[in-house]
């Protein structure tokens, strides 16, 4: 007499059954613990700004003179970055807002969005001045441009400022 055929529905008779149930809940586990490591790891270091010029679409250097963060009346936060580019301007020779606007998108996607996703800036506004000007004033000898972004995913989406 031979002896009968395990029931398919009895996984609990068939060794091959439990080691495979006991590598899945292994598997489970380290899985659980991955993801809690990544979910309590430290957060990167806040991004350094650049020193120095810096190469940007129309060929030009621009040099950071400061980037801030704004708080508004609404409580709406504000990246600001400040740039000073010796070549813009609306004369023979100079670079004018057509070309560089280009210059600030970029800008605003390459450096911008790293730190206003840290900050959690909900405006990121990029400006141009020909020479170093204090923030808020004006001065009839530099030229300054200005532009605003929306922080959406990966990309900056034009704001009418």
């Amino acid at each position: 007499m031979s002896d009968p055929m395990p029931d398919p529905g009895d996984d609990d008779e068939d060794p091959r059954t439990r080691r495979i149930a006991r590598w899945a809940f292994a598997a489970g586990v380290a899985f659980s613990i991955l993801l809690a490591a990544i979910a309590l790891a430290p957060r990167a270091e806040p991004q350094t700004l650049p020193e120095g010029p810096l190469e940007v679409p129309s060929r030009q250097f621009v040099t950071l003179q400061e980037a801030f963060l704004e708080e508004q009346a609404d409580g709406e936060i504000w990246l600001r970055l400040r740039f000073v580019a010796p070549r813009i301007g609306t004369g023979p020779g100079e670079l004018d807002f057509n070309v560089v606007e280009w210059d600030m998108a970029h800008l605003c996607e390459t450096l911008g969005l790293p730190l206003a996703a840290e900050a959690g800036a909900a405006l990121i506004v990029v400006s141009f001045a020909s020479a170093p000007a204090a923030f808020g004033e004006t001065d009839a000898t530099v030229t300054q441009f200005f532009e605003a972004y929306r922080p959406e995913g990966e990309e900056c989406a034009w704001e009418e400022f």
